[in-house]
């Protein structure tokens, strides 16, 4: 009897057991089926058309459009110097002086030389005039058979070696001449001006090299001369970008010097072969610095537009997704007043792309798009549409 009893006891703790746990499994179900229910809450933004354009930016440096050395060209000692950093220079200008003592001495003794041989010259050709009268009264005799063969023979040898005298004397004066010329522009040389053969109507002193008094050798650097009017920057551009630069598109360039500030230059060299190892090539951009507010050396970002399409389909860059290998955007259908709607992906073809928006070439799409939240959405799923100043997660 008491047997019995316990037994029905324990099929009547068993029942209560099974019954709870069914309950509680039923309202677990019924708790995931309400979650996956539940719209999610995202951004979205209108799909719109207009004017998009693809820039790419660039680092490089300012150069000088123009620029060159000043150096020596003869040994000597600086003995004055009129110009400094920063000053501007005119063609012609003088700059400098070397110490031109010895190149006087050379230049007069040259033009001595010169004046000797000169009076060479004369002498030889006044002799080759007296033999060249003697050759021929010897030949008068000769014909007169007054004078002998030797005697007309030897008149005869006379002019001709006092005409090879002339010659000599003629090479002579002008091996003189050509020394005295080189003297000249040694001389010149002591004087050290601007000569540059560019279009620059003026140009500043960059660097100063040497300083007066000090012996310069041939070649050995005295000044930098650069032309501020107008610069260039440089910089290189991938293989993949460098079909769509031309000659004469626009760059915007900006500087660290000048936050806030741009600059308007275009491109006017390209290079026309890529470099084996980077794969890149070397672009010049030129722009005018009347103002002189841009020096050469300074850290420059150029920006070019390499393409641009109008009336283009254009969504906001966040509203892109990955999915499944493809690429596309979650659309708003079934949008209803409460602002819950219905999300249909769909996969699409970009074209330019900048910092904020993306233009859509295939297909044609229209609505508004989600923005914010996509991670968390499926094609067909519910969504709650918040306002731009309300966050998701709220």
């Amino acid at each position: 009897m008491n047997n019995h009893k316990w037994i029905m006891a324990s099929l009547v703790l068993v029942l209560a057991i099974s019954g709870c746990s069914k309950d509680t499994e039923d309202g677990k179900d019924k708790k995931t089926k309400a979650k996956k229910d539940k719209p999610v809450a995202v951004l979205v933004a209108p799909i719109s058309r207009g004017s998009i354009g693809d820039a790419r930016r660039f680092s490089g440096s300012l150069e000088a459009s123009s620029s060159f050395v000043v150096a020596a060209q003869v040994s000597g000692r600086l003995k004055n110097l009129h110009v400094d950093i920063g000053d501007s220079i005119e063609p012609g200008q003088l700059m400098g002086e070397l110490d031109d003592a010895e190149f006087q001495q050379q230049f007069k003794q040259a033009n001595a030389e010169l004046a000797v041989a000169r009076a060479s010259v004369a002498e030889a050709k006044a002799a080759a005039d007296v033999a060249k009268v003697e050759f021929k009264r010897a030949q008068s005799l000769r014909k007169q058979k007054i004078a002998s063969q030797s005697e007309w023979d030897q008149a005869k040898a006379e002019s001709q070696v006092k005409n090879a005298r002339v010659d000599v004397t003629r090479a002579q004066l002008a091996q003189r001449q050509a020394a005295l010329t080189a003297t000249e522009v040694r001389l010149g040389y002591s004087r050290i001006e601007a000569q540059w053969s560019g279009a620059e109507t003026s140009m500043v002193v960059g660097q100063r090299y040497a300083d007066e008094g000090d012996l310069l050798n041939t070649h050995s650097p005295i000044l930098s001369l650069v032309a501020m009017g107008s610069l260039k920057a440089v910089f290189q551009i991938t293989e993949e970008d460098y079909p769509r630069i031309a000659l004469g598109q626009t760059a915007t360039l900006m500087l660290d010097a000048y936050p806030g500030q741009t600059f308007t230059a275009a491109v006017t060299r390209l290079s026309p072969v890529l470099d084996p190892q980077s794969r890149q090539a070397q672009v010049e951009v030129s722009l005018e610095n009347p103002d002189g507010l841009l020096s050469p050396g300074m850290f420059v970002r150029i920006s070019v537009e390499l393409n641009n399409a109008t009336d283009a389909q254009l969504v906001p860059v966040t509203a892109l997704v990955n999915h499944e290998n493809s690429t596309g955007l979650y659309l708003i259908s079934d949008a209803d007043s409460d602002s819950s709607a219905t999300v249909h992906y769909v996969e699409v073809i970009t074209g330019i792309r900048n910092d904020k928006q993306v233009q859509i070439v295939k297909p044609e799409v229209s609505g508004s798009v989600v923005t914010l939240g996509q991670h968390l959405l499926k094609d067909g799923a519910r969504v709650q549409i918040q306002q731009s100043s309300t966050s998701p997660a709220q």
